[in-house]
């Protein structure tokens, strides 16, 4: 007796994995067999599948649980019983294969007799919902980064609506960057510290199918970053002051939550007097406290709740043996950047110990520093007049430590002077892929070659859009990667990783990559610069028909609007419509803009 078998799913053989506490699942499908016989015989088959979670990769299976095959009927011909009181019955042997918990996964159902005369299966696709993977603050304390285990749906994005909790500070933002990884922008006053636990209420769906999505609440602790930035301190405050003064010396820092240890170095009567820790940013100190002679040198340092410490920093101060102002510089809040205009602010207190409040004239002078601050043997970076001093963007240069000096001239009184120094920080590199996601039909251009490393780069003035002169001490350099929806290394047909050139500008051929199962890609490319890194990722839609490859040009940018057009690259001259929408990109409200023109101006 020859059979032929046929399996069939009663319900498209997709299911939907709720959360990773979904330990099982229950598949139906149907068995239908051709025999020798005038009748067509049928097996429902019910089977429960479960599994857990394994270290090793690939050892994740599903086994079954239990399964009931329905008997079949007695064959019967024109009333004449051919097989006499036989009932025939599969003997069955079923063995599910999948791999779970990824993301996105497909096993088979395989039926074969205890004889194996025969051997059928089917395709199951298991969708798990996305899974919150790890929490962890940024390098600078004030980010969060939730990642989950494959891309979403980038919402909801209200905080409200994804986290539980009221220790985020006030005007806390949530914000998809990418699919697969929500930010949660800290803010004024925020209390969370790491190991504090984060709740995920919302309910994420999978961006490869909506259809799945998770229920369930998911906890996570917040960890502490890999590499926590050492937070940068500027000290403030005057050099010298009359006896019948008192100076005021405070500290800014680069990071928020900071408590201040405050001491003197060299004077243990004046430590014991102004030594404390405390959450203020400022101390005072009377003149009344200093003796003629003596160079005071003031130490702060800075510990962070989050347990990381500053280094020391230091400000020099002495009693006057003339009747002079105090003489203040107002630096902006760090960090300092080369690609940034500061503006630096001179201010001046008369002595208590006169009456006099004479005008006074500013003469500013900047250094660069060599060595400590006190051996500034470089010519002046720049020279001014007047009580504010504006250094341009591409002034300084990242990494240096620079001097404002300032010379207050009385009319009546002779000159009273200050300095201050403050270093300048690396910027973090900027990777950018020119048109970002897009649909490619045979191949498609990828092209990184506008990344650039701010602390290395001027922008020209007035320039729509902006124009960057950069002078790099080494090139970039450039890396990709290609990942499927479920989280996987793309590969080429021949089943080897995908791998392509260390370039900014890379050709993808679709003939070339194996995308059964999926329909987009997500391509990254990682930019390496001399002090730091950024990766940026856009992903890859498989189009089923040629594809118009568009670019948009900004036109100018004027107090009144500003214009866009767009350009067709390959058109075969063919006339186009555009659609125009406008993305708000914290949000992502659309705005869609029925004007079908070549040009967008607004």
């Amino acid at each position: 007796m020859s059979t032929a078998l046929q399996l069939t799913c009663l319900d498209g053989c997709n299911y939907y994995l709720e959360n990773e506490q979904q330990q099982a699942a229950t598949i139906e499908a149907v068995a239908v067999s051709d025999v020798t016989l005038p009748t067509t015989n049928v097996a429902v088959l019910k089977c429960t599948v479960s599994w857990k979670e394994s270290t090793a990769q690939d050892a994740n299976y599903c086994s079954i649980l239990s399964f009931s095959i329905s008997p079949q009927r007695p064959c019967r011909s024109g009333g004449l019983m051919f097989c006499s009181n036989i009932s025939f019955i599969y003997q069955v042997d079923t063995t599910i294969y999948a791999l779970v918990p990824r993301p996105v996964v497909q096993g088979h159902f395989i039926i074969t007799d205890k004889n194996m005369n025969f051997q059928t299966s089917v395709s199951l696709n298991f969708y798990r919902a996305p899974r919150l993977i790890q929490a962890q603050f940024s390098s600078n304390f004030a980010l969060v980064l939730l990642s989950f285990d494959q891309p979403t749906t980038s919402s909801p994005t209200s905080c409200a609506e994804l986290v539980l909790g009221s220790n985020f500070g006030l005007k806390s933002e949530c914000v998809w960057f990418t699919p697969a990884q929500l930010t949660i922008v800290l803010g004024y006053n925020s209390s969370l510290l790491p190991g504090d636990e984060l709740t995920l209420i919302a309910s994420i769906k999978a961006a490869s199918d909506p259809r799945s999505f998770s229920r369930a609440v998911q906890k996570c602790p917040v960890d502490s970053p890999l590499q926590a930035l050492i937070p940068r301190l500027t000290i403030l405050g005057p050099n010298s002051i009359s006896s019948c003064d008192e100076a005021e010396i405070s500290v800014q820092s680069t990071s928020s939550r900071m408590t201040y240890i405050w001491g003197c170095r060299n004077d243990p009567e004046l430590h014991a007097a102004i030594s404390v820790e405390t959450r203020d940013t400022s101390i005072r100190i009377s003149g009344l406290n200093l003796s003629k002679g003596i160079l005071y040198v003031i130490t702060v340092q800075g510990r962070s709740d989050f347990g990381v410490y500053s280094d020391v920093y230091t400000q020099e101060i002495s009693l006057s043996t003339l009747i002079t102002p105090i003489l203040l510089i107002e630096l902006p809040s760090p960090p300092y950047f080369q690609s940034r205009e500061i503006l630096v602010q001179a201010n001046a207190k008369f002595s208590q110990c006169g009456e006099t409040s004479n005008p006074i004239s500013f003469t500013w002078t900047l250094y660069q520093a060599v060595g400590s601050v006190e051996n500034t043997v470089q010519a002046p970076i720049l020279e001014a007049q007047g009580s504010l001093l504006q250094i341009l963007a591409g002034t300084l240069r990242a990494g240096e430590t620079y001097l404002v000096h300032l010379v207050g001239f009385l009319a009546s009184q002779g000159i009273s002077q200050t300095q201050q120094s403050f270093v300048v920080g690396h910027e973090s590199v900027v990777a950018r892929i020119t048109g970002g996601n897009k649909v490619m039909y045979e191949n498609a251009f990828l092209d990184a070659s506008q990344s650039y490393d701010p602390n290395y780069c001027t922008v020209v003035p007035a320039s729509f859009p902006v124009q960057r002169i950069c002078t790099p001490l080494e090139p970039l350099k450039f890396s990709w990667s290609c990942q499927y929806p479920s989280g996987l290394k793309c590969r080429f047909v021949n089943k080897s990783l995908a791998t392509f050139d260390r370039v900014p500008l890379i050709h993808i051929v679709l003939a070339v990559l194996d995308l059964t199962g999926y329909t987009n890609i997500s391509m990254t490319v990682t930019v390496v610069g001399s002090h730091s890194s950024d990766t940026l990722s856009v992903v890859l839609i498989a189009g089923t028909g040629p594809v118009v490859e568009c670019e948009i040009v900004p036109l100018y940018k004027t107090a009144d609007g500003i214009a866009y057009q767009a350009n067709d690259i390959q058109s075969n001259g063919s006339q186009l419509e555009y659609v125009w929408n406008i993305i708000e990109k914290s949000s992502g409200y659309s705005l869609p803009l029925l004007d079908q023109a070549t040009f967008l101006t607004g």
